[in-house]
Formats: structure tokens, C-alpha cells, sequence
């Protein structure tokens, strides 16, 4: 949330938010995640978001198991991001 710049370029007033990604079930953080990366939007299934992700980060797997979850080399990957100071770059 920003407010405006002051006379100097300074911002007069922001808001810091922070997503807590590890509330929830597996799927509800994976979610989390991929919407913070950018991949979960409202135009994604979260299927849709997956296949991206994999995509942008040469991940040798294709989309979500038959239960709807991660495969173990995309959620790896995911959680690596989340646990190595969100370190997005692929």
C-alpha cells in the first residue's frame, strides 16, 4: 500500500504486507505459494498455475497427481523458493 510521494520522491506512507505460505492444508500453501510467484491467478486453474511453474523451471514433471496434489520434484522446487529466502529466480 503506498500513499504518495513526498516533495523529495520519498514515500509518505507504505504498508509492508507479508502472505503467511505455510497456513493450511498442502494444497492451500501451494496455492499461496504459486499465487505470490504469479502463477495462481484468478485466469488459472491451480493446474494451469503448476504447468507454468514446471515450465519456467524445467521441472521434468507434468502438472498434479491423479489425487490433485504436487508431484515431489515441483513441490520440492516450490518449497526450496520458500525456504531459501524466496529466491524466485529460475
Amino acid at each position: 500500500m503506498e500513499w504518495g510521494k513526498g516533495p523529495k520522491g520519498e514515500w509518505l506512507y507504505t504498508k509492508e504486507i507479508l502472505v503467511d505460505c505455510g497456513s493450511g492444508d498442502e494444497g492451500q500453501q501451494a496455492c499461496a505459494k504459486l499465487h505470490n510467484l504469479g502463477y495462481h491467478k484468478d485466469s488459472f486453474t491451480l493446474e494451469e498455475g503448476v504447468w507454468a511453474f514446471q515450465d519456467d523451471y524445467n521441472i521434468s514433471e507434468s502438472g498434479l497427481d491423479e489425487n490433485g496434489n504436487l508431484l515431489p520434484l515441483t513441490k520440492k522446487k516450490l518449497w526450496d523458493i520458500y525456504n531459501n529466502g524466496c529466491d524466485a529466480r529460475p
